[in-house]
């Protein structure tokens, strides 16, 4: 869609007027039913007074408004489809406990959570992964060769959200 060559509209694609009211619609604050909330009354409560929509006209907000509420629906209506088939799925196929091996899925254990716990408090420093695996009964019925790498697993997690968050926060790594 090429920019709008009518008088006082601005560039709709790239504007933050567009993202403001597509993460409203999203999270529920903007209704996607027009009967619910009019575009004259959203426009008049909500967003008229923002800093994003002083250059906006009304009627390029109405227009967007209606557009962007018609896709919000079908996101809506297509994220409903896929919920209601994977719990369909997964009364069919639950998750299992156990994988093909036999062994316990770790993934589900009360392991994990312990393990993370453990690894913020600094344990696996303090400790080989042995003495950890030993230190709870939770750990006992994972192979000692494997709950090591989940170990370094565990830290290797805490490092790369460590690094996303300096990198969100803008300071140099």
């Amino acid at each position: 869609m090429p920019p709008s060559t009518r008088e006082g509209w601005i560039d709709w694609r790239n504007s933050a007027a567009k993202e403001i009211i597509m993460d409203d619609l999203h999270c529920g604050i903007l209704p996607a039913d027009a009967a619910e909330l009019p575009a004259s009354e959203a426009w008049d409560l909500c967003y008229r007074h923002m800093v994003e929509f002083v250059s906006v006209d009304y009627e390029q907000f109405r227009d967007r408004l209606r557009d962007h509420r018609l896709q919000a629906r079908k996101d809506i209506a297509r994220a409903k489809i896929e919920s209601d088939s994977l719990a369909h799925d997964r009364l069919l196929f639950p998750r299992q406990a156990v994988n093909n091996r036999g062994e316990p899925v770790f993934d589900t254990s009360d392991a994990k959570l312990l393990l993370r716990a453990d690894v913020k408090e600094g344990k696996h420093n303090e400790m080989t992964p042995a003495e950890l695996q030993s230190d709870r009964v939770e750990y006992h019925p994972f192979n000692a060769r494997k709950f090591k790498h989940r170990i370094y697993q565990e830290v290797r997690r805490v490092k790369f959200i460590n690094w996303l968050e300096q990198k969100r926060g803008g300071a140099e790594l």
